[in-house]
Protein backbone atom coordinates (compact mmCIF):
# COMPACT_ATOMS: atom_id res chain seq x y z
CA UNK A 1 0.00 0.00 0.00
CA UNK A 2 1.11 3.58 -0.85
CA UNK A 3 2.70 5.23 2.77
CA UNK A 4 0.72 8.02 4.19
CA UNK A 5 -2.11 7.01 2.04
CA UNK A 6 -2.98 7.38 -1.88
CA UNK A 7 -3.92 5.56 -4.77
CA UNK A 8 -1.34 3.63 -6.28
CA UNK A 9 -1.01 4.27 -10.47
CA UNK A 10 0.36 0.40 -11.07
CA UNK A 11 -2.00 -2.30 -11.19
CA UNK A 12 -2.24 -3.97 -8.50
CA UNK A 13 -3.86 -8.21 -7.40
CA UNK A 14 -4.34 -9.69 -4.18
CA UNK A 15 -5.45 -12.70 -2.87
CA UNK A 16 -6.73 -12.83 0.40
CA UNK A 17 -6.49 -15.46 2.35
CA UNK A 18 -8.86 -16.35 5.51
CA UNK A 19 -5.90 -17.23 8.15
CA UNK A 20 -3.57 -13.94 7.27
CA UNK A 21 -2.52 -12.72 9.83
CA UNK A 22 -3.35 -9.20 8.90
CA UNK A 23 -6.98 -9.63 6.53
CA UNK A 24 -7.49 -6.95 4.33
CA UNK A 25 -10.91 -6.25 2.78
CA UNK A 26 -11.44 -5.54 -0.53
CA UNK A 27 -12.62 -1.98 0.10
CA UNK A 28 -9.20 -1.01 1.94
CA UNK A 29 -7.47 -2.55 -1.01
CA UNK A 30 -9.37 -0.23 -3.67
CA UNK A 31 -9.12 2.30 -1.45
CA UNK A 32 -5.08 2.02 -1.55
CA UNK A 33 -4.30 1.01 -5.18
CA UNK A 34 -5.35 0.66 -8.54
CA UNK A 35 -6.90 -2.87 -7.79
CA UNK A 36 -7.67 -5.17 -11.16
CA UNK A 37 -7.40 -8.57 -9.32
CA UNK A 38 -9.10 -9.58 -6.29
CA UNK A 39 -9.98 -13.32 -4.64
CA UNK A 40 -10.97 -14.87 -1.59
CA UNK A 41 -10.07 -17.85 -0.77
CA UNK A 42 -11.69 -20.28 1.75
CA UNK A 43 -8.54 -21.94 2.81
CA UNK A 44 -4.57 -21.07 3.42
CA UNK A 45 -3.27 -17.99 5.38
CA UNK A 46 0.58 -16.12 5.54
CA UNK A 47 2.08 -19.04 3.95
CA UNK A 48 -0.21 -18.80 1.05
CA UNK A 49 2.80 -20.18 -1.88
CA UNK A 50 3.29 -23.30 0.70
CA UNK A 51 -0.23 -24.07 1.57
CA UNK A 52 -2.19 -23.35 -1.04
CA UNK A 53 0.63 -23.56 -3.96
CA UNK A 54 -2.15 -23.89 -6.24
CA UNK A 55 -4.50 -21.54 -5.76
CA UNK A 56 -2.13 -18.25 -5.51
CA UNK A 57 -0.29 -19.36 -8.75
CA UNK A 58 -3.64 -19.39 -10.58
CA UNK A 59 -4.03 -15.96 -8.97
CA UNK A 60 -0.69 -14.81 -10.45
CA UNK A 61 -1.40 -16.24 -13.94
CA UNK A 62 -5.24 -14.71 -14.23
CA UNK A 63 -3.45 -11.33 -13.31
CA UNK A 64 -0.91 -11.12 -15.44
CA UNK A 65 -3.16 -11.75 -18.13
CA UNK A 66 -5.11 -9.09 -16.93
CA UNK A 67 -2.22 -6.65 -17.35
CA UNK A 68 0.15 -8.25 -19.78
CA UNK A 69 -0.18 -6.50 -22.85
Amino acid sequence: MAAGGGNMEKPFGYSNFPKEIIPSPKAWVEKEANLVFYREHEKGGHFAALEQPELLMGDIEEFVKQVWV
